[in-house]
């Protein structure tokens, strides 16, 4: 038989340990490191974006100031590039009377400055008109037959090409002889009719006693007009004229034809030439092969008909 030893000590139960004093803490931390802005509730995240903003606006005045810059350097150019010099440069297209008619360059120039000059929409290539300044110089001098006006692209001075007007016919006067262009303008002087001599023109004698000046009219373009066709109509038909009157008092143009002793009564103020032309051309072939020849004149100032004396 076994004896069970009892146990004596008292029943301690479960307990936790106690910490010894005489034993160090353990050698470890824990460090919350929480962020500045959760720290202080949102305050530095204002500022963050505050900072963020005046960087931002910096930026956006100094692009502003950057391109108003150059907008200014561009409309200050523009200006500079678009005005106009009142001393335009004349160029003179060669013609065989261009010394004889026209003036001196100078003359040409200055003119052209004036005109400029009287509006200061004319001192800018946006608003000047180069179709009136062309007309207005024009104007000035009926010798001229041809202005353009060009403008420069990047220079200031204005570019004027004239071109003389051709002279077509002389006109003989009681106060002297002038060549004329084809508009009726008197471009030339009889003193200065010697040059011209190479040209073959034609002359027409003026007994209405009118005063005829220098780049004025001597007659209308109408009766310019009228003089040449008849004259071109009759030298192509191998019909060559002798003399050109206008007699005084009528709107007539009396021509003698080469070898003949009569001459021609033409209706000036009608705008049928080429019909008095051609009937006139007709009466005289049908002279000429019955062997007809009128003492004094043959008529046709009557549109389709013909008389003769």
């Amino acid at each position: 038989m076994f004896k069970i030893k009892k146990n004596t000590k008292p029943p301690t139960g479960r307990h936790r340990p106690t910490s010894r004093t005489d034993e160090k803490p353990a050698a470890f931390s824990y460090y919350a490191r929480r962020s500045d802005a959760l720290l202080n509730t949102g305050r530095q995240i204002a500022r963050s974006e505050t900072a963020e903003q005046a960087r931002a606006t910096s930026r956006y005045w100094r692009q502003r100031f950057g391109l108003g810059v150059l907008l200014i350097s561009a409309i200050i150019c523009l200006i500079y590039v678009s005005t106009l010099s009142s001393r335009p440069r004349i160029v003179i297209l060669p013609s065989a009377t261009s010394k004889t008619v026209l003036q001196d360059t100078a003359v040409y120039e200055a003119a052209a400055g004036h005109i400029m000059d009287s509006s200061i929409f004319n001192k800018n290539k946006i608003t000047v008109s180069t179709s009136a300044l062309a007309d207005k110089l024009a104007k000035q001098y009926p010798e001229l037959a041809t202005v353009q006006v060009s403008l420069p692209l990047l220079t200031h001075r204005t570019t004027i090409t004239i071109a003389n007007a051709e002279p077509v016919l002389i006109l003989a006067t009681n106060n002297g002889s002038f060549a004329l262009d084809a508009g009726g303008t008197a471009l030339l002087t009889g003193s200065q009719l010697a040059g011209l001599s190479s040209l073959q023109l034609p002359l027409v004698t003026d007994e209405s006693g009118v005063t005829v000046k220098i780049r004025k009219q001597g007659l209308t373009t109408d009766n310019v007009g009228f003089i040449l066709t008849v004259l071109s109509q009759l030298k192509a038909h191998g019909v060559s004229v002798s003399s050109m009157t206008l007699p005084a008092g009528a709107s007539e143009l009396d021509i003698r034809l080469a070898g003949q002793p009569y001459f021609v009564k033409l209706n000036l103020a009608s705008n049928s030439s080429r019909q008095q032309a051609g009937t006139l051309l007709a009466v005289y072939d049908r002279l000429l092969a019955q062997h007809v020849t009128p003492g004094q004149y043959i008529d046709v100032r009557v549109d389709g008909r013909a008389y003769y004396k």
